[in-house]
């Protein structure tokens, strides 16, 4: 799998930004706050549909914006793939596959695979038990991308389970 183009539009500090890749390794140079960890963040978010660094989709929108959108090229298993997610403030987002609508943004999981390591990777070994889970379970994404509905649907299940055992608990 191999990134050929990503083109940001209103995503963090790029108003609008067109990237050419070559075959082998990109390095980014440049001084703090030139928006080199913004390039890697749009990647990463199109291979997780979540940022490293946030947990909302407001701050990856510019300011004034209503809307960011991330459009890569993507060439995999010989095959060179199209993606474009618009990120929303106030609605969901929307995904397209090779200009074609998709029912969630969840159908472009698997089209960009990537590996990252932050400083915040730290807490895999000396965090909270939740961050290996987490880890885990985008890791099997990467691998078998059907498993993320499996894992939506675990979640929303455990979240109503829960829900209903705070009602049914007495208040004191």
């Amino acid at each position: 799998m191999r990134v050929n183009q990503l083109s940001l539009t209103n995503f963090r500090s790029y108003s609008q930004l067109d990237l050419d890749f070559q075959p082998g390794t990109t390095t980014f140079i440049g001084d703090n706050g030139s928006g080199k960890t913004n390039i890697v963040e749009a990647i990463i978010y199109l291979s997780f549909l979540s940022s490293h660094r946030v947990s909302q989709n407001q701050p990856l929108i510019a300011l004034g914006a209503e809307q960011a959108v991330i459009r890569a090229e993507i060439l995999r298993d010989e095959r060179c793939l199209q993606v474009d997610l618009a990120i929303n403030s106030h609605k969901a987002n929307r995904a397209r596959l090779n200009q074609n609508p998709v029912r969630s943004q969840r159908e472009i999981w698997g089209a960009c695979q990537s590996v990252y390591f932050s400083p915040e990777d730290l807490d895999l070994v000396k965090g909270e038990p939740s961050n290996r889970r987490d880890f885990l379970d985008k890791l099997l994404i990467t691998r078998s991308p059907r498993l993320a509905g499996v894992i939506s649907d675990y979640e929303r299940i455990v979240k109503q389970h829960n829900d209903l055992l705070k009602k049914r608990s007495p208040q004191r």
